[in-house]
């Protein structure tokens, strides 16, 4: 999961326009143990100006929130949610590496109620850019 979690930092940070390596958040953030949670996904965020809060969301409150968001799923699966719209939801699985469209029967089956909202000040400011893989 910490290497997920990881991954999962890289890639939101990279659509706010931060370049981040995997190797150096690993080692700057992760715990005594070597692990690399939650606590330190957010605090690691927050360290490259990243604004990040672990909230929870029902499914239908989902499509109000700002794209993309990472997603803690069910049995400790981790994805991005990229986009939610009309019961559709569209997913970055971190670990298959490709999107995957999802109908709300099947995302709900790996939907925790557990996400991490992510902004920053460039894209609060740049309205007109569009995140979108289809």
């Amino acid at each position: 999961m910490s290497q997920s979690l990881v991954t999962g930092l890289v890639l939101i940070a990279g659509y706010h326009g931060i370049n981040l390596d995997k190797s150096v958040i690993k080692y700057k953030f992760s715990d005594k143990k070597g692990s690399f949670g939650v606590t330190q996904w957010i605090l690691a965020a927050k360290e490259y100006s990243l604004h990040a809060r672990l909230v929870s969301k029902s499914i239908d409150r989902l499509k109000f929130i700002s794209f993309p968001a990472l997603v803690l799923g069910e049995e400790g699966t981790i994805f991005i949610l990229l986009q939610a719209k009309d019961n559709k939801y569209l997913i970055y699985d971190i670990n298959e590496k490709n999107n995957k469209n999802l109908d709300e029967n099947e995302f709900n089956a790996i939907y925790s109620g557990r996400i991490i909202l992510v902004y920053s000040k460039k894209s609060i400011s740049d309205k007109l850019q569009i995140f979108d893989f289809t």
